[in-house]
């Protein structure tokens, strides 16, 4: 059994505590979710409740986030994943949540990296494009389909620049 060794209000965190079990951080839950689930400092966390936070109320709520970031701005699947992270989201809560997301394809990175490139490929020259779409957590493969698309008129041979290797 997992014991609640600590839950700490998060500041600013609209009425989020991060819970503690076992002197390490596990997740985040709602000031009302703690009491509906009665978790207190000392006591042990049954496993019932514990796998409804794990596999009902955390993936809910990193779908919502996810989806929530998306209607801002296009995300990366390793940027979205990032972002999910620092939230504090788990593994578990984020696999699930990208799942979700990408049934409906609101990210695609190879969509996105198209769009990145038609956008940019005035502004920035072609090896500031991969790098910058890298950093995004972009595939060299994805980023050379994007490339060869975007570029389909034969302005730029990739492979022979020695921009990026195929694989």
């Amino acid at each position: 059994l997992r014991t609640v060794t600590y839950v700490e209000e998060i500041k600013g965190g609209r009425g989020r505590s991060n819970v503690y079990l076992d002197e390490a951080f596990a997740f985040s839950l709602y000031k009302t979710e703690i009491c509906d689930l009665e978790i207190k400092t000392g006591d042990p966390l049954p496993e019932e409740a514990y796998l409804k936070i794990i596999n009902e109320i955390l993936p809910k709520r990193a779908r919502l986030r996810a989806m929530h970031l998306l209607a801002k701005r296009p995300y990366t699947e390793a940027k979205l994943r990032e972002k999910l992270k620092c939230a504090g989201y788990t593994e578990n809560a984020i696999e699930a949540a990208l799942d979700y997301v990408k049934s409906f394809n609101y990210i695609d990175d190879l969509s996105y990296a198209k769009d990145f490139i038609e956008y940019n490929k005035g502004i920035k020259n072609k090896k500031r494009l991969i790098s910058d779409l890298m950093q995004k957590g972009v595939d060299k493969e994805t980023i050379y389909t994007a490339l060869d698309e975007a570029f389909e008129d034969g302005s730029m041979d990739i492979t022979e620049q020695g921009i990026i290797e195929k694989e």
